[in-house]
């Protein structure tokens, strides 16, 4: 076996993960919860990122893998009162920094 055939299953893993977009949310909740909502979705091994906007404000950004969004439907509907979710809008052609 060479050495590009043992690396090949993981070059194509490579590439399939990279080429997904990632769906992004601006979240506005509870400042005092961001770190709650951090560590459940954590639990979830690491499928989804939240970053801080406004922490003052309790504005985040959640980015998830294409396919994962009703997961996190579900995620943030079970938390929405334990978070203070006030909203989350769909950003289109958001570009983190």
């Amino acid at each position: 076996m060479t050495e590009n055939s043992f690396l090949a299953p993981f070059c194509s893993l490579e590439d399939a993960y990279t080429s997904r977009p990632l769906r992004k949310l601006v979240l506005r909740m509870d400042p005092g919860q961001v770190y709650f909502l951090k560590f459940v979705l954590e639990g979830y091994d690491n499928l989804f990122m939240l970053s801080t906007l406004d922490k003052e404000q309790g504005v985040m950004i959640l980015q998830s893998a294409d396919g994962t969004q009703d997961e996190l439907a579900r995620i943030l509907i079970s938390l929405k009162d334990r978070i203070g979710l006030k909203c989350a809008e769909v950003l289109q052609g958001f570009q983190y920094p």
